[in-house]
């Protein structure tokens, strides 16, 4: 198979993800029915929660892979974090694969919906909404990306955009190409401090308290854009999904930054090929050198049983 023509694809990219935001954007109601939820065996916000995001999840995902059959790339692999009737149609090992997350931001989504907001106000109080309606619905997005197996028989993205439909910016990279916003290609703003280490959740939960510079992230998306274009912190995964920082790790790199693993090294998936063992992701190598350096000397033992 040759070589795909990537400033193509990144158009393809484009108008795929504008064309799915509308699923974000429009009334919730045309797709989905709150009265579906109003059960008595629902118990925890939570579970209704993910009922509501599963269901634009998989319209969105469908949607996208639909396109991508359409536009003649039945030959590509297919990665996404829905498994759906579709993804039988894409060969998984192919030289080629799409990588796809439907919606990056479950919470900052659900804050954005009103009507999804006064149902956890009047069913499960205060206390609940509130932390829904701390989520920001600007930060949710969509992610779309292209890799293939490179000249080390690693895999690397090789073009990708991530489209934020509430606030109607879309970012994109081409490997060696750069990094561009909503059209006009960006340098990453350099930061001399150190600046704080984002996580996860999961992380964050495990390491609180362990140091001041760890702090919880808002999320893959709105963290390593923030770091593409400013440069100021560093964020820190274990175990991280390639559905979001595979693609966007591209336009970190592009724009100027560094991604590595926990020790400094190229960030390698595991056995499944979903996911990233560690990742680290800075404005520099230097500086991600420094923040490989502070999780070893901070927490004095190797960093891995420590988390």
């Amino acid at each position: 198979m040759n070589s795909p023509n990537l400033s193509e694809i990144q158009e393809l990219i484009e108008s795929i993800l504008r064309k799915a935001g509308t699923l974000f954007t429009e009334p919730t109601e045309r797709y989905f029915s709150f009265k579906t939820f109003n059960r008595a065996d629902v118990k925890e916000v939570s579970y209704l929660g993910s009922a509501v995001v599963t269901t634009l999840d998989v319209l969105v995902q469908d949607f996208i892979q639909a396109r991508l059959l359409e536009e003649g790339y039945d030959t590509f692999g297919m990665m996404a974090e829905e498994d759906t009737a579709l993804t039988v149609y894409f060969p998984q090992h192919a030289r080629f694969q799409w990588v796809i997350d439907p919606l990056d931001g479950t919470l900052n989504f659900l804050s954005g919906q009103k009507k999804f907001l006064q149902y956890i106000h009047d069913r499960f109080g205060k206390e609940n909404f509130e932390s829904y309606y701390q989520a920001k619905p600007e930060y949710s997005s969509t992610i779309l990306g292209l890799k293939g197996r490179g000249e080390q028989m690693r895999d690397e993205f090789l073009v990708c955009g991530i489209y934020f439909p509430f606030t109607d910016i879309f970012y994109t990279a081409i490997r060696g190409e750069g990094s561009y916003k909503n059209g006009m290609r960006f340098f990453q703003q350099k930061s001399s401090g150190q600046g704080l280490i984002k996580t996860n959740s999961p992380l964050f939960r495990k390491l609180r308290g362990k140091s001041e510079r760890l702090v919880k992230a808002e999320g893959a998306g709105p963290t390593l854009i923030d770091i593409a274009e400013r440069g100021e912190h560093t964020y820190l995964v274990k175990e991280a999904g390639i559905y979001d920082t595979g693609p966007l790790s591209l336009i970190v790199t592009e724009a100027g930054g560094a991604v590595t693993d926990i020790y400094g090294d190229f960030p390698c998936l595991d056995d499944t090929g979903t996911k990233f063992e560690s990742f680290l992701a800075s404005s520099s190598q230097e500086k991600n050198l420094k923040a490989v350096r502070f999780l070893r000397d901070e927490f004095k033992f190797n960093f891995e049983r420590a988390i």
